[in-house]
């Protein structure tokens, strides 16, 4: 519909008779059509009108004797026929673009005959010819009702008790009531009578409706139906009330768009967290750091969706929900106003405005005016800015995806509401990536992170999807256990869909199922497509995205350059000034990867553009670039390999080009191999380049360029990193010497590392840990590890068992599995006479040039005549370090004793 089209009473009863029709088991003739009509109504009785002489037309059957058919332009909103090229329609994708196409609707040789000036044009019909669906409208038409009146109004509230509330639903100040109450002290009748008089006489725009409204904001649903039935039926126009927000809100999907097809259930699917003293060693931590530079690295614990708005009052009123992309921010936020319109939550906000901030790409928000203009509610302007924006929510949906250059003009109304500095009242809730989200962490007084799936979800969510094939379930899970790149990439939400799709469409085919998150983008791109030929009824396949024919081929890389120009660019959104091509939008929007984002149901307005998800727009940046010459690509490379947005299409793009050329190769590394003190390691983000690309002799050669020095630093790992690690440690088997985990392990990771590992990794000589291993699951793990490096010669384990208690059983073990050790580093740990008894019974130490037992036995009960016995076994040892130990007397004729056998020392600490 038009921007500015008048829609009337009736108009929204359309859409109550096709939620009703859709409903129905059958509707086989006319008399099952007029019960259908009959029983839409919800609050009045809809009559339907017949017609003597109707006739049944079956309309592919009687137009198709002229027109052909039409497919490909339902994205467009804008149709124009001009009487003078009869059966051609030109399209627009809405009102205000200029682009177009024209399509002629006639079969090839119908020719119509263009009728002439003469032609008579009917009369309008009369005011007494006019006929009206439903018996209440002509009444709904008088400019007054007589029936609203004060002792009618009074008359309705006598069961009420609750006046101040209703006065606040009713845009009475709270200085007011306050007013009326010390007037009256306190007497509820006095009270209710004075207040309704001051909204008579203050309140030009009073009436039935408004009060309904009120009441039934206020809990009063019961009261509100009541005075509904006995005073009015109030007609559903379209202008903005609570009402229409309520209605459009009730209609909302989880996600807009219908591919990947989206299950209803998984609106429920999201968890969410809140900050608490909680540690980070939990396993609930581990299990939500997907190794993203999204992930929220702080404490966290799950909290309900109830308890989360139990914990929001007056004076925790700012909500930041933060979230990698597609984890589901929007599909919750279109939940919570979903959940609102049909009063289950949040009962105590009159308004709710659910606003998508890529809306706002093009223009800034300067006031409250830019938000109400959006839903056409401007009149409501002065209410909510003289009530502070009491009884009003707003959600801002992606503040990643709102301009930054509007979001860093100063101190614009906009940060200055986020940071709660205006409509002080108003409850604010922001959905962010979190690298999008620094400085409003410091304003927000409650901060959260939606999860997406948790590893129960998904198991749960597979199981529902494959309900009626069980062994299918245990199929698509066995995959993704044996694949923990793809398993990884279901915590996401979409990923997940995305992924089920997959499977289920190459099982069809018979074609091999993805191996690596570039694999299934690739997949989910070909399917894309095809889908969009099924559409316009072609019957083609497609191999890869090489073998597109045009002219989608041209409209493919059209849209891959503007993913790519618009990524540089650091940007989600865009207008349509940034599709600089020789295709329409309509032509770009019909493949089914860029979206024309509308409002909820409001108005119309300049479209805004956007990827349907900001990984896709990633992959689609990256294929561009495998499209351009070798020059051309490494200029991207290196113009492009520093900026923080731009790691996710690096990764892509080698996914795609498997690492062919070499150059390019040398100009990632050479640029990754430095760190801040000029030595030369590999570090984690190379790994997963190499990883994507699977080539297997690009890992080599990145080791044997950083001296096989293999670095893990600041880190917390996800699956996919301990993937990622083994693959690359199984491919560089050759070329890898030390190997340096400085980072936070956990047991399931180091076992999926074991697991890659098919044959020992020989070339290892250096394995340096450092990380608390007071855990017995972590312990077995990283000896089930430790096995696969036989000719380790330096183990570090400085300061990994602080714990008083800990048995050093395991030590024996790990050091026999060890017969070339030549340096053992136990610093900083809880030794005790356990450890050192282990150490002593463990092994010869034949081999053993350095001991490091720095601040080891600080107690003073243990038995210092241990140490004379360790170190007659280590004759060859060359290195002693004993510094910050308390060795008293006997430890000292322990070391004397021993000096004898120690003749190759050269330092003693």
């Amino acid at each position: 519909m038009l921007p500015g089209h008048t829609k009337f009473w009736p108009d929204s009863y359309f859409g109550l008779l096709k939620k009703h029709y859709r409903r129905q088991d059958h509707i086989d003739n006319m008399a099952d059509l007029v019960k259908c009509v009959c029983k839409c109504g919800q609050d009045v009785e809809c009559v339907p009108q017949l017609y003597q002489n109707w006739q049944y037309y079956e309309w592919n059957v009687f137009l198709g004797q002229w027109f052909q058919p039409l497919s490909a332009f339902g994205h467009s909103h804008t149709f124009e026929f001009d009487r003078e090229h009869p059966g051609v329609m030109e399209i627009r994708v809405m009102s205000s673009v200029t682009n177009s196409t024209k399509i002629d609707m006639l079969r090839p040789g119908v020719k119509v005959q263009v009728p002439g000036s003469s032609v008579a044009i009917p009369n309008p019909p009369t005011d007494g010819e006019i006929h009206f669906l439903l018996p209440e409208a002509e009444d709904a038409c008088a400019d007054n009702d007589p029936t609203f009146t004060f002792k009618n109004v009074i008359r309705a509230l006598r069961p009420m008790v609750q006046w101040k509330s209703l006065g606040v639903e009713l845009e009475i100040s709270a200085a007011k009531i306050k007013e009326i109450d010390n007037n009256n002290r306190g007497q509820v009748a006095e009270c209710k009578h004075d207040m309704v008089q001051f909204w008579l006489d203050s309140d030009s725009s009073s009436s039935w409706r408004k009060l309904i409204d009120a009441l039934i904001s206020n809990d009063q649903s019961v009261l509100a139906e009541e005075i509904k039935n006995t005073y009015c039926q109030i007609p559903q126009g379209e202008y903005a009330t609570i009402s229409d927000l309520k209605g459009a809100y009730c209609n909302l999907r989880p996600a807009e768009g219908d591919f990947p097809p989206v299950p209803t259930f998984s609106f429920t699917n999201l968890a969410l967290i809140k900050d608490t003293t909680e540690t980070k060693k939990s396993a609930f931590f581990y299990e939500t750091i997907q190794g993203s530079v999204d992930d929220v690295i702080e404490t966290k614990v799950t909290v309900t969706y109830e308890d989360l708005f139990r914990s929001m009052t007056s004076k925790n009123r700012i909500l930041l929900l933060e979230g990698r992309p597609g984890c589901g921010k929007t599909t919750l936020t279109r939940k919570i106003s979903k959940d609102w319109g049909e009063g289950e939550i949040l009962r105590f906000r009159k308004y709710l405005f659910l606003i998508p901030l890529r809306q706002f790409y093009a223009t800034p928000i300067t006031g409250l005016s830019n938000i109400l203009q959006y839903f056409d509610m401007s009149d409501f302007e002065v209410n909510i800015k003289g009530n502070a924006g009491e009884g009003v929510c707003f959600i801002f949906d992606g503040l990643d995806e709102y301009s930054q250059k509007y979001a860093k003009q100063g101190r614009s109304w906009f940060e200055k509401l986020l940071r709660g500095e205006v409509l002080t009242s108003s409850m604010i809730m922001v959905t962010s990536r979190p690298n999008a989200s620094v400085e409003l962490k410091e304003s927000a007084h409650i901060r959260g992170e939606v999860l997406g799936f948790l590893k129960e979800q998904i198991d749960e969510y597979i199981d529902k999807s494959y309900s009626n094939n069980l062994s299918k379930a245990s199929e698509v899970k066995a995959y993704l256990h044996n694949h923990h790149n793809i398993q990884h990439m279901c915590y996401v939400p979409l990923h997940l869909v995305m992924i089920i799709f997959i499977y289920d469409s190459c099982q069809d085919q018979r074609a091999p199922l993805p191996k690596t998150e570039t694999d299934v983008y690739s997949l989910f791109t070909v399917m894309s497509l095809v889908r969009y030929y099924t559409k316009i009824g072609k019957d083609i396949v497609l191999s890869d995205l090489q073998s597109i024919p045009s002219p989608e081929s041209a409209i493919f890389l059209s849209i891959s350059k503007v993913a790519y120009n618009t990524t540089a660019a650091s940007k989600t959104s865009l207008s349509l000034l940034d599709i600089n091509s020789e295709f329409s939008v309509s032509d770009i929007a019909n493949l089914g990867f860029i979206v024309v984002d509308r409002k909820i149901g409001f108005t119309g307005g300049e479209p805004i553009l956007s990827f349907v998800h900001l990984t896709n727009q990633e992959f689609l940046a990256a294929y561009y670039t495998s499209t351009l010459s070798s020059d051309e690509q490494l200029k991207a490379i290196r113009e492009h390999i520093d900026q923080s947005h731009m790691p996710v299409v690096l990764k892509f793009f080698c996914g795609i080009t498997k690492l062919q050329n070499l150059d390019h190769w040398t100009a990632i590394i050479d640029n990754a191999l430095i760190d801040e003190h000029g030595k030369k390691m590999v570090i984690l983000n190379e790994l997963h380049y190499v990883f994507e690309s699977q080539n297997g002799q690009r890992c080599s050669e990145l080791f044997s360029k950083a001296g096989g020095k293999l670095i893990i630093k600041n880190e917390t790992l996800s699956l996919l990193d301990y993937c990622v690690i083994g693959y690359c440690l199984e491919s560089a088997r050759d070329t890898v010497k030390n190997i340096t985990l400085q980072c936070q392990l956990t047991a399931e990771g180091l076992c999926i590392i074991a697991q890659k590992l098919t044959r020992f990794v020989e070339s290892v000589k250096e394995l340096d840990i450092y990380d608390d291993l007071c855990d017995e699951d972590k312990v077995l793990a990283l000896m089930e590890l430790f096995q696969k490096f036989p000719n380790v010669e330096s183990l570090n384990l400085r300061g990994c068992f602080k714990e008083e208690e800990w048995d050093w059983t395991f030590l024996g073990d790990l050091l026999m599995e060890a017969p070339h050790l030549q340096t053992l580093n136990l610093a900083q740990n809880n030794l005790g006479p356990n450890g050192m008894e282990i150490l002593c019974d463990a092994h010869s130490f034949s081999n053993l040039k350095e001991l490091i037992l720095m601040g080891c036995f600080k107690e003073e009960q243990w038995d210092r005549t241990l140490l004379g016995d360790l170190l007659m076994e280590s004759r060859q040892l060359q290195t002693l370090c004993l510094a910050g130990n308390n060795l008293g007397p006997n430890g000292m004729r322990a070391l004397c004793t021993a000096s004898s056998s120690l003749s190759n020392i050269t330092e003693l600490k």
